[in-house]
């Protein structure tokens, strides 16, 4: 198993930091900081997206992942740092 939780959160990490970078990249950006309900539960999902399909690649196995109900959250509820909402087909 390549990816657990403390490189999948490091991973997380650099994604959202690359992904507000190229946000403000925009131009028509013109905020102090980057910051909108969602866009930390999208960048977590797609980030265990990535790291369950290169998994799945590795076991030569076909698959379908779709995003179930809503996006994720970064919240410290039950004890855990994120939720994801992913069926896998």
């Amino acid at each position: 198993m390549k990816y657990n939780e403390d490189n999948i959160f490091e991973m997380y990490e650099h994604n959202i930091f690359e992904t507000k970078n190229k946000l403000e990249e925009l131009s028509f950006y013109c905020q102090k900081e980057i910051k909108f309900k969602g866009l930390t539960g999208w960048v977590f999902e797609q980030t265990i997206h990535k790291c369950i399909s290169e998994e799945l690649i590795k076991l030569n196995k076909k698959y379908i992942i779709d995003e179930q109900f809503k996006l994720s959250t970064l919240s410290k509820k039950n004890k855990s740092r994120g939720e994801v909402d992913l069926i896998i087909n």
